[in-house]
């Protein structure tokens, strides 16, 4: 049985709160100096136990989870990023012998897929969902495997937006996709927005990365579509010339 708040009550399971926003109990709001409260009246719960900038994130760490991984996989030569051999060995020395692999990567490449099928296990144990045949048959399907994990979870967000375990892998997914960010970064260089205030934490950290269709908060990670950026704007510069 379902014992959670309603919709209409449902908080980010995440704890996210909403910038300059307060409970009535807070005691904070208009302290000076570091007792200042940002803001702490949380955000709502509109994807499951998700908020919304929440749901954005985890469906576009799945989206590019096997991107990631298959980037990752290129970047396992120490000598350089030549395609890979199914029989795992290299060009290496004239006698033939392999170049040597970045173990580090090659850790975390399993790591990652391990992590999205015990994810998936975990999905299919809570629902009556039919998991995919996660069956690798060299070690070179690593991305094969991640693809159909993230594409099983992708397909059924809404179910995991309802479990009980989606902020521990909501966390465990971002954590995976920074460090493999900062093994072999893929990223474009970001563009900083200057001075315009988070809507949601309202420090002056937005960006928007390459490829992405939405303004990125570096602070709180909040995903801003477009749209809801425009009108932000729009209302700074209407209050400051007043």
């Amino acid at each position: 049985m379902d014992t959670r708040p309603s919709d209409s009550t449902r908080v980010c399971v995440r704890g996210c709160t909403r910038a300059r926003r307060h409970l009535a109990a807070c005691q904070h709001k208009d302290d000076p100096g570091p007792l200042t409260c940002d803001g702490c009246l949380p955000r709502p719960a509109d994807h499951g136990d998700l908020c919304w900038g929440c749901h954005r994130r985890l469906e576009l760490m799945l989206y590019d989870a096997p991107t990631v991984v298959d980037w990752l996989v290129t970047q396992l030569a120490a000598g350089g990023t030549q395609g890979l051999r199914q029989d795992w060995q290299r060009p290496g020395g004239e006698d033939g012998s392999p170049a040597p692999v970045k173990l580090d990567v090659l850790v975390l490449t399993d790591t990652i897929a391990a992590s999205l099928a015990g994810w998936v296990d975990s999905l299919v144990e809570r629902t009556s969902l039919v998991g995919p045949a996660l069956r690798r048959v060299s070690p070179w399907d690593v991305t094969a495997e991640t693809r159909t994990s993230a594409g099983f979870l992708f397909t059924h967000l809404t179910a995991v937006e309802n479990q009980p375990f989606v902020a521990p892998m909501w966390d465990e997914l971002a954590r995976l996709t920074s460090e493999a960010h900062a093994l072999a970064p893929w990223r474009p260089p970001v563009k900083r927005l200057g001075e315009v205030p988070c809507p949601e934490c309202a420090a002056a950290t937005l960006v928007i990365y390459g490829g992405d269709d939405h303004i990125s908060c570096q602070r709180c990670h909040a995903a801003i579509p477009a749209a809801r950026y425009d009108l932000w704007v729009k209302i700074i510069a209407e209050d400051a010339s007043r």
